[in-house]
């Protein structure tokens, strides 16, 4: 391969950078259609921002990366796609660094013959920086790009921390949710569900490692609380929501480390006491959070904010809304330092019921239920309440008692057959093993107290299988409808 032959294969712009060896001639004409692609144009912003380059030098960065299918052909005959219109190149580490190394051979080979060649390592050093700003947009943690400021009026005097609790199925998670649909916009709405294995790590952050081609590295991936942390520290215009399912699943002095200092809010509803920045948290802040082009203009709301408090503060934006059911086995009980940070809201067990919604809903079949000993149907609500009021009897407590959607509204809208399978797979298992434990013999009317002989026996005789179903005090049976 000749000279001439060598330029030809990297075009007229290549062919004028070898004349006048300036990086700045490399730029071509047509950058503006290049960075009309939206990856492009991110990564030039990028360069901008991030790297502090001109406009032009960033350019050149750009070009680089457009002009890889061009420099892999030249060099091998070899077929790719532009990294702007296949990304996966760049997180495959496997194509990105079979590229890099084709090209660096490349430009050993050129250099031996033509020592002012361009210098192709300038595309491998573009490569790099690509790859960096790719790894970049993976960690923006879904961190808005075009905002729009919401904060619903009503918020105002809202609790900031609240937890809702009661016995299960009493309608906690459903308020909620109708709360946050009302009050705040989708966007600003993340939700966690605790768990006995959560951590810190995954409420807050942690590093964690990533491939990078050949290599290990360690990114800071930020939890919920982080997330939402900074939202509301970059827009305080704006109201945003961490919605905690299930509070008291995990060890929650555990999962919330230092921010539990952050839980006490004064009267202007902001944490009274800040906390340091560890340097996890703070080396997200500077290499992520800061330097995102879409939000320098909001940067500033968030590093004034930590200066006025000389540290790290719960705003008075941000809502952390929890449910919890206290009756739940193997849960961490939590301790009072930590309950009397939040305020609470207790769900009575029939707080949901409404006659009006219950009448719509499927009903239960009983085996030979009825008076004259028919198999008949009997509405969940009418029997929940009765295995309420029997456990009441036993001393059981109300946070173990039934809640009107023990069963959900879906399974209550299905067909008698689901719902009366339902029954006996999460009603009947859950009086057995948990709420009715140490009261089986009261409860059931059974000759050997197992779960497969209370299932048999619920088919076989009804609702005859639980004690006093047709006392004086019961009206159980005047509730069945013949079949």
């Amino acid at each position: 391969m000749t000279e001439n032959d060598i330029l030809k294969c990297f075009g007229k712009e290549f062919q004028q950078s070898v004349l006048n060896f300036n990086i700045e001639h490399l730029v071509p004409e047509n950058i503006q259609k290049i960075v009309e692609n939206a990856l492009a144009q991110e990564y030039l912003d990028y360069m901008m921002v991030k790297s502090k380059m001109t406009k032009s030098s960033a350019k050149t960065y750009v070009s680089m990366i457009a002009m890889i299918p061009k420099r892999m052909e030249s060099s091998t005959h070899e077929i790719v796609d532009s990294p702007f219109d296949s990304p996966e190149l760049v997180t495959d580490g496997q194509s990105m660094t079979h590229i890099s190394s084709v090209l660096s051979n490349y430009y050993a080979d050129l250099k031996q013959n033509h020592s002012k060649l361009f210098d192709l390592n300038k595309t491998i050093s573009s490569m790099k920086k690509f790859t960096e700003f790719m790894n970049w947009k993976d960690n923006k943690e879904s961190l808005e790009e075009d905002f729009v400021p919401s904060f619903d009026t009503r918020l105002s005097l809202k609790d900031r921390q609240i937890i809702y609790f009661g016995a299960p199925g009493t309608g906690k998670s459903y308020f909620l949710n109708k709360e946050k649909e009302e009050l705040f916009a989708k966007e600003n709405i993340e939700r966690v569900t605790f768990h006995p294995n959560m951590t810190y790590g995954q409420f807050v952050g942690v590093f964690k490692p990533f491939p990078d081609g050949n290599n290990i590295t360690y990114r800071y991936t930020p939890g919920p609380l982080t997330q939402q942390l900074v939202k509301a520290l970059l827009h305080p215009d704006s109201a945003y929501l961490l919605i905690i399912e299930e509070l008291n699943r995990a060890n929650v002095a555990f999962v919330f480390g230092e921010i539990f200092q952050l839980l006490d809010r004064d009267i202007n509803f902001e944490s009274e006491y800040p906390i340091h920045i560890g340097q996890d948290i703070q080396y997200y802040f500077d290499n992520y959070v800061y330097n995102q082009p879409q939000l320098q203009s909001y940067v500033s709301n968030m590093k004034e904010k930590i200066s006025e408090k000389s540290g790290l503060v719960l705003p008075a934006n941000l809502f952390i809304w929890a449910t919890m059911n206290s009756s739940d086995q193997g849960i961490t009980p939590m301790d009072t330092a930590f309950k009397r940070r939040w305020n609470q809201q207790y769900f009575g067990v029939d707080q949901s019921y409404n006659r009006n919604d219950f009448d719509k809903y499927s009903k239960i079949k009983v085996s030979k239920s009825s008076i004259d000993g028919h198999d008949g149907l009997i509405s969940w609500n009418d029997l929940r309440q009765f295995i309420n009021s029997q456990l009441t009897l036993l001393n059981v407590p109300e946070d173990k008692l039934l809640g009107p959607y023990f069963l959900s509204k879906n399974v209550l809208s299905s067909n008698e057959n689901i719902l009366t399978k339902a029954f006996m797979n999460k009603v009947l298992m859950y009086l057995f093993d948990d709420a009715a434990r140490q009261h089986r013999s009261k409860l059931f009317e059974l000759k050997q107290m197992r779960f497969s002989e209370l299932l048999d026996s619920f088919e076989a005789k009804g609702i005859k299988v639980f004690k006093n179903f047709d006392s004086n005090d019961s009206e159980l049976t005047t509730l069945v409808q013949p079949i």
